[in-house]
């Protein structure tokens, strides 16, 4: 086997085994964070601004999605925790 596919394998073992910690991370549940999480998740409307669901559950953000909050509106931290949850 070449170098850059030795380096290849090296780099796919390294991403499936990244994806597999964070997987087994995942926050399960509909208590306390999770809970308020999934709520806001289910509005259709009227969302809580993103600060006041940082403060309420800003760790289970980011055991979900390792990012910062600061920089991603709501809608597109729901896409992000809905799709983490769901896959």
């Amino acid at each position: 086997m070449t170098f850059r596919g030795l380096e290849e394998a090296r780099k796919e073992e390294t991403q499936r085994l990244v994806r597999a910690k964070h997987l087994s991370q995942l926050p399960t549940g509909a208590s306390g964070q999770m809970g308020f999480l999934r709520g806001e998740m289910a509005k259709k409307r009227r969302h809580k601004p993103i600060r006041q669901i940082m403060r309420a559950a800003g760790q289970m953000v980011q055991r979900i999605k390792p990012v910062c909050p600061l920089n991603v509106g709501f809608d597109k931290l729901r896409v992000i925790v809905e799709t983490r949850l769901l896959s």
